[in-house]
């Protein structure tokens, strides 16, 4: 066994083995599946050998296969009891942390002040409870945890240190078999099946000071969420995302005093924060209070998050490194650090100043269309939505009620645009238009989303103007297409039906979508800077030149080597979503396709393929809408754990052929 010798990842290898037998505790595999003839127990098998695998199998490829079946048990354990959603959390926050010991920071990991006996004992302990909470009883379920129990009795037996562990290792070891037997026979009911969890929780409370359980928890808690800026703005998401979704169920939330579904709170909640704009429900349908939990949630999406999570940095002690300054203020549209503060604030001022302008110009239009005094709440809403990319309306139906309205159109076109822009492209428009030097990135993206405006345009308007649009006066049909060209890239505005849109012009809009908007921008998308970079480095080299080039510059290759983990990065979370909806979902490829490249790119168009889905179509909807807001870049730096390699460390190079 591995441990015949001591190891410090040898609790984290416990704990992974006695999950292995429990996987075949509860029906690991939804309902949609074992409907497509997927095997119920192909998952458990395949997610049980990878979480063996790590004990028997070293190095990185050990890892890679233990993240696997972490990632396999964790999804299906929630996608298969959606009704059970506080279970699922703890099941989540488990996955979190066993995902954070399985690739340790540089000082250590969660598990490695634990030795293997009380690790895998208290493994168990969740396991129990998961079992009763979700009424997993019968065979299967009772006794699936009961493996897992006696997996733990053996790791605590063969890794006890004393005489006296070494009999509470027999302890956890008989309680178990004991149990087993006895529910075998008849003796006990389904109501015994706690007792399982008393050897591990005696096991605890003898051999394991409470202090040694805690401490590396805590330690866990303030790596997750404190310890860089990128995992502090994930945390800062994921509570906004929590806590509106709390104030939308609620009865006060909407129209009817009930409150929203869980899950449709959730998806709501997820998709105000991350500006994304599609809508499992009719937004005519909340109340007030849940129009203004929304508000709040698109202005803090928009323009606070950022700003939190520095400040929090700031007051939590947490000091920022160079590298971590500079990435911040990348994030922000800025590349120096000692510009984010500045950066900050402009954000804020920015979006205020554009917000409030946007919603004096939407009152008029609104009042004239006979809303009465919910003209001011409606106008304010619509602004801040625009501003903020964010697509969401206070009515439903998006646009399209205000198709014959020029005004109103192109006041929230030109909001859009300037969100899709940013602060930083704003405050640099009278310098370079004046003829002054401004920043390379910011004329290379006045270019970019130049010619992403001026390209589809007429595409668009070719292509839908005897189909969608031809209901339409002919300028109304010129504004439309035009908003649909720019919310295309990420706001999510549209005066027309898109179930009506050609299927060419689904795909142009899809391709708008991906790359989305400005750097630093309320957007997102890929982001054109990052389209940019790929498409001077294709034209570099063609050209046979070494590094791509623009005005006269240089583009550093390490810019090159992110825009590539960037597009892969959003291409693979495409690639997992339109997988897991058509393996879960009964909907065509191109409805599934557009709608998760939209909750990817936070953009919010949508054909009708998000108010066809289940819960669980609901959940990997959301997880793309949450992984595209925080950004292929963000979430790339908080997974990497590589350190740079030091300057003028040289290694051999090597042809390798490619195309």
């Amino acid at each position: 066994m591995f441990f015949a010798r001591r190891h410090p990842d040898d609790a984290l290898h416990a704990v992974l083995l006695t999950l292995a037998p429990a996987l075949f505790a509860p029906v690991l595999t939804a309902e949609p599946l074992l409907d497509r003839g997927v095997s119920p127990w192909l998952l458990p098998a395949v997610a049980a050998l990878g979480l063996a695998a790590p004990s028997v199998v070293a190095g990185v490829v050990g890892r890679l296969l233990g993240t696997l079946g972490l990632l396999l048990a964790g999804s299906a354990w929630v996608l298969a009891h959606l009704d059970f959603p506080g279970v699922g959390a703890v099941v989540l926050l488990g996955l979190v942390t066993l995902l954070a010991a399985l690739w340790p920071a540089p000082d250590g990991g969660l598990l490695t002040e634990l030795s293997p006996a009380p690790a895998a004992a208290l493994s168990v302990l969740p396991l129990v409870g998961y079992g009763w909470s979700a009424n997993l009883l019968g065979p299967c379920g009772e006794y699936g945890v009961c493996g897992a129990a006696v997996m733990a009795g053996l790791l605590a037996i063969r890794a006890a240190h004393s005489t006296q562990e070494r009999q509470l290792a027999w302890g956890i070891l008989l309680a178990p078999i004991t149990w087993g037997l006895l529910r075998s026979g008849g003796v006990l009911g389904s109501g015994a099946f706690p007792l399982l969890a008393v050897a591990p929780i005696g096991l605890l409370s003898r051999a394991v000071p409470p202090a040694r359980v805690l401490a590396p928890i805590l330690r866990l808690g303030s790596e997750l969420l404190v310890s860089s800026p990128p995992r502090l703005l994930v945390s800062a998401f994921a509570a906004a995302s929590g806590l509106g979704t709390l104030a939308l169920v609620l009865p006060v939330s909407d129209t009817a005093g009930q409150g929203l579904v869980l899950v449709d709170a959730a998806f709501l909640a997820v998709s105000s924060v991350t500006l994304t704009g599609l809508v499992t429900i009719e937004p005519a349908a909340l109340s007030v209070f849940g129009k203004f939990t929304v508000l709040l949630l698109m202005q803090a999406g928009g323009l606070g998050m950022m700003t939190f999570a520095s400040a929090a940095a700031e007051w939590t002690g947490a000091r920022l490194g160079v590298r971590q300054e500079t990435v911040s203020a990348r994030v922000l549209g800025h590349g120096a650090r000692q510009d984010l503060r500045i950066a900050l604030r402009r954000v804020v001022i920015v979006g205020l100043v554009a917000e409030g302008v946007g919603a004096l110009l939407l009152l008029p239009g609104l009042v004239l269309h006979g809303r009465g005094w919910g003209s001011v709440g409606e106008s304010v809403f619509l602004a801040v939505s625009a501003f903020c990319n964010a697509g969401l309306t206070p009515w439903s139906g998006n646009l399209v009620p205000f198709a014959r309205d020029p005004w109103i159109l192109s006041v929230v076109t030109l909001l859009s645009l300037a969100g899709a822009l940013g602060p930083s492209v704003l405050l640099a428009l009278p310098a370079w238009a004046r003829g002054e030097q401004v920043p390379m990135w910011i004329r290379l993206s006045l270019l970019a989303n130049g010619v992403l405006v001026a390209l589809p345009f007429p595409v668009i308007l070719g292509l839908e103007w005897a189909r969608s649009l031809a209901h339409l006066p002919a300028h109304d049909r010129v504004l439309a297409a035009a908003l649909l060209t720019v919310s295309s890239r990420t706001a999510g505005f549209t005066s027309v039906a898109l179930d009506a849109i050609e299927p060419a012009t689904r795909t142009l809009l899809s391709l708008l979508m991906f790359v989305g908007s400005t750097s630093g921008s309320a957007g997102g998308g890929v982001k054109v800077t990052t389209v940019a970079v790929l498409v001077a480095t294709t034209f570099a080299a063609i050209r046979g030149r070494r590094a791509p080039e623009f005005g006269h510059r240089q583009i550093p290759s390490r810019i090159v080597f992110e825009a590539v983990a960037i597009v892969s990065a959003g291409g693979a979370v495409v690639l997992m979503g339109v997988l897991l909806l058509q393996l879960t979902q009964a909907l065509s490829f191109d409805l599934v396709l557009f709608d998760v490249v939209s909750a990817v790119s936070t953009c919010g168009l949508t054909t009708g393929a998000v108010g066809a889905v289940d819960g669980v179509g609901k959940i990997v909807l959301f997880a793309c809408m949450f992984a595209g807001r925080v950004g292929p870049l963000t979430l790339f730096l908080l997974l990497s754990t590589g350190q740079e390699r030091e300057v003028g460390t040289v290694v051999p190079s090597e042809e390798v052929p490619v195309g």
